[in-house]
């Protein structure tokens, strides 16, 4: 572990990032507590959605700090199933949001799973016109293995996920997972080289991330670097400074007074038919309201 961490530390919503030089990987961790809680508390989800919304946020952490990029990472789920949407994106400051779409007739059985669709991944470079863009199916309704299947199948890079989320018995929210990858040569490919002893490195990097339990990813008291040295002890997995996470939400009243402005002047001309407009951020659940003169001024 790196000198320059402190081990009393549990770095809940933060990225931690490591290496394990022996074998090659690079590696990823993240627990959110109270960021996942208070996205999650905002909302009137039924738990089984809650729990994709977690699951959806841990995700969003690991993959973004996996590029480089000055802007907007997103996740975006879309389903078939009554478990419509589901939305995380995470800015290059750390700043990250989340949101559920679902069927409301279906809400008194809270059995909400995805069905057929598709996952996106976009980064949304602030000083660029191009965005970066990635496509997956979703595989068995699995988040954790569609997301898995787009890098080993798409990026061609090797990677394992183990991810976990949890609400306790005071109905906070927790959530959280490890993510190792291969670590790819300078042309963006894994290097070819040693097959045999690659193959063998990985499949015993795999054991170890499998023995890794759903109680250690959401246990808001055990510290990460304690979780990384139970998996790899014998590896000496190496610590670098974390990416620190917040909650924020980037919607404000001018931004949806511009939207509102700009809707086609018959679907205006309908909703100021009232005195007043409750807009609702769907993110952050922050309600505005606008009078008829404030849309069509």
């Amino acid at each position: 572990m790196s000198d320059t961490q402190d081990a009393n530390q549990t770095h809940n919503n933060e990225v931690v990032l490591f290496s394990l030089d022996a074998l090659d990987i690079r590696g990823r961790a993240v627990r959110l507590d109270h960021i996942v809680d208070e996205i999650i508390s905002a909302h009137d989800y039924p738990q089984s959605v809650s729990a994709y919304v977690a699951q959806l946020i841990s995700l969003s952490c690991l993959f973004s700090s996996l590029f480089k990029f000055d802007g907007i990472f997103s996740l975006q789920v879309q389903s078939s199933s009554a478990l419509k949407m589901l939305a995380c994106d995470v800015t290059s400051k750390g700043e990250v949001r989340a949101c559920a779409s679902f069927d409301e007739d279906h809400a008194d059985e809270d059995d909400f799973e995805l069905g057929e669709g598709y996952v996106v991944f976009t980064i949304d470079q602030e000083s660029e016109k191009d965005r970066y863009q990635g496509i997956v199916q979703i595989h068995n309704g699995d988040l954790v293995e569609s997301v898995q299947h787009y890098f080993n199948q798409s990026e061609q890079i090797p990677t394992g996920i183990k991810a976990a989320c949890n609400q306790d018995a005071d109905g906070r929210w927790t959530a959280g997972g490890v993510l190792l990858q291969r670590l790819p040569d300078q042309g963006g490919k894994v290097e070819k080289t040693d097959k045999t002893d690659a193959r063998d490195q990985w499949q015993h990097a795999m054991v170890l991330l499998s023995s890794l339990t759903d109680e250690e990813i959401c246990d808001r008291d055990l510290s990460l670097h304690d979780v990384l040295l139970r998996l790899f002890h014998a590896e000496g997995p190496r610590v670098f400074d974390p990416i620190p996470l917040v909650k924020k939400c980037r919607c404000s009243r001018d931004k949806l007074l511009g939207v509102l402005r700009s809707m086609d002047p018959a679907e205006k001309a309908d909703i100021t038919k009232e005195p007043e407009i409750e807009v609702q951020c769907e993110y952050c659940a922050e309600k505005y309201k606008f009078s008829a003169e404030d849309i069509n001024g």
